[in-house]
């Protein structure tokens, strides 16, 4: 990593006292547990930083196997494989995807406005 920048942010007491909790149970210090965290979402959100050819796993936690069902139809030009799983109540949906950036963008956002619980992992750059 180059240079380092300070900049200060404020966030709920009760989320900074899990923030250091977690930190101590991994041996490192708040910053590089904080940098860790905002250079995994900036991966995760990089369909988003400009137009290319994404390339990663998507996991979507829904309440409703419908609305699930309904995307994987609507978006099967880049949604090259998928497992659809049921635990406990909710549907667990792992999604290879593979095309453009703002197709990827389209069904996170999408899948994210039903309620849905949505991770993003490139898996190729």
């Amino acid at each position: 990593m180059g240079k380092k920048r300070r900049f200060g942010i404020a966030i709920d007491s009760a989320i900074a006292e899990k923030l250091d909790n977690i930190a101590k149970s991994m041996n490192i210090d708040r910053s590089k547990l904080v940098e860790k965290a905002v250079t995994d979402l900036i991966e995760e959100h990089s369909h988003s930083l400009g137009d290319h050819r994404c390339c990663g796993v998507m996991v979507v936690e829904a309440c409703e196997c419908r609305v699930v069902e309904r995307f994987i139809e609507n978006y099967r030009d880049i949604i090259v494989s998928y497992s659809h799983n049921h635990v406990e109540k909710w549907c667990v949906c792992t999604m290879v995807i593979l095309g453009d950036s703002r197709k990827v963008r389209a069904l996170h956002r999408e899948l994210t406005a039903t309620g849905s619980r949505v991770k993003y992992i490139p898996i190729a750059h």
